[in-house]
């Protein structure tokens, strides 16, 4: 009887150590529209010798095609790089040399290692970058406006005067 009380138990403890399998977590985006891609994935589970041995890159094109997923060329340009970070976490570093002119990057990501793989979709919103807001939002209403031979610049970064000091080829906007 305490034979099978032992062998019993067994599955019972091998259970957790399966569930604690190497997984790719959130991932947090450190750059913005029209600027090259910064990502950073966090490696979920992983022990220092999984990190060392982990490969991580775009899948295959097949793999996006049986997923019904766009594979744009762009993302054959993304390198992905394992490292700890200051914290002690194993992360993946996603970069891209070019800029990135997509609002919308939908990412079919696959980790392999010794005793594994593993395959996550992502999906990033690459906002303008705040800064240059006012730039975008200007350039949007001017290519929207500027039409039937009429145009529309926008002057931005300039010190505004008051309006009797410029032509007549200028039209200002202010609240009430």
């Amino acid at each position: 009887m305490r034979a099978l009380a032992v062998w019993g138990m067994t599955p019972l403890l091998a259970a957790p150590v399966g569930a604690w399998a190497l997984g790719l977590g959130n991932i947090e985006l450190k750059s913005a529209l029209n600027q090259p891609l910064q990502a950073q994935i966090e490696v979920v589970s992983a022990t220092p010798e999984e990190l060392q041995s982990l490969k991580v890159a775009v899948a295959a094109a097949e793999m996006f095609e049986r997923y019904g997923l766009e594979r744009p060329a762009f993302l054959e340009s993304l390198t992905f790089r394992v490292v700890t970070d200051r914290s002690g976490r194993g992360v993946v570093q996603v970069t891209s040399a070019q800029s990135i002119a997509e609002p919308f990057v939908t990412l079919l990501v696959e980790a392999t290692w010794p005793r594994g793989r593993v395959l996550r979709e992502y999906t990033v919103l690459l906002d303008p970058p705040v800064a240059t807001l006012g730039l975008w939002i200007e350039q949007l209403v001017a290519e929207s406006l500027g039409k039937d031979g009429t145009g529309v610049v926008p002057i931005v970064g300039e010190a505004v005067g008051p309006p009797e000091g410029y032509g007549t080829d200028r039209v200002f906007l202010a609240p009430e």
